[in-house]
C-alpha cells in the first residue's frame, strides 16, 4: 500500500512543484531563455521552502543530497534542441549563481539530472535572496566535446 502510495507522489509532487513554481513566483523569476550552438536553454528557480516538508524517503525531500535548511533557491535548466524542439538528454552542466555586483571568483555546481513529468530537467540548489544575479552555465551534450557556455543576467523578484 505504501509502495503504491509512494509511487504516486513521486509522480505528482515534482510536477506540482513545477507547476507552482511557474504560477505562484513572480513573472521575473520564472524563466529565461537563450539561444545558441543549436541549444535552447530555459532556466527558472523557485524557492527550497516549498518542497522542505517532504518526506526524506520522497524523491524531492532527497533530490541534491536534501532540502537545505538555509534560505536557498532551486535552480532549474532545461535543455532543447533548437532545430527540432527535442530535449536534450545525457547532458552535463555546471552552473555558478553570483550576485551581478559580485567581484569574487565563480564557483560552479554540477546539477543533477531531475525528471520531472516524465522529462528531464537539470537543478541544484543556490544561496540566493532578491536581486540581480548572473548565472553561467557551462553545457557539455553528450558525445559532443566542446562545451558550450551560456551567462544569463537574472532577477530574482521577492516572493
Amino acid at each position: 500500500m505504501y509502495r503504491k502510495i509512494n509511487k504516486i507522489l513521486a509522480v505528482i509532487v515534482p510536477g506540482t512543484i513545477l507547476f507552482l513554481s511557474l504560477v505562484l513566483i513572480p513573472m521575473p523569476a520564472i524563466a529565461s531563455g537563450k539561444t545558441a550552438n543549436g541549444i535552447t536553454v530555459y532556466i527558472g528557480t523557485f524557492p527550497t521552502a516549498m518542497i522542505r516538508g517532504h518526506p526524506k524517503l520522497h524523491p524531492a525531500g532527497t533530490m541534491h543530497g536534501g532540502v537545505p535548511v538555509q534560505p536557498r533557491y532551486h535552480l532549474v535548466v532545461a535543455l532543447f534542441d533548437k532545430e527540432t524542439g527535442e530535449r536534450i538528454t545525457g547532458a552535463r552542466i555546471k552552473a555558478a549563481v553570483t550576485r551581478a555586483s559580485s567581484k569574487t571568483s565563480v564557483a560552479y555546481k554540477d546539477l543533477q539530472v531531475m525528471l520531472i513529468q516524465g522529462k528531464i530537467t537539470y537543478g541544484n540548489y543556490f544561496g540566493m535572496i532578491p536581486g540581480s544575479y548572473t548565472i553561467r552555465l557551462k553545457i557539455q551534450r553528450a558525445n559532443v566535446p566542446r562545451i558550450i557556455k551560456f551567462e544569463f543576467n537574472y532577477q530574482l523578484a521577492q516572493t
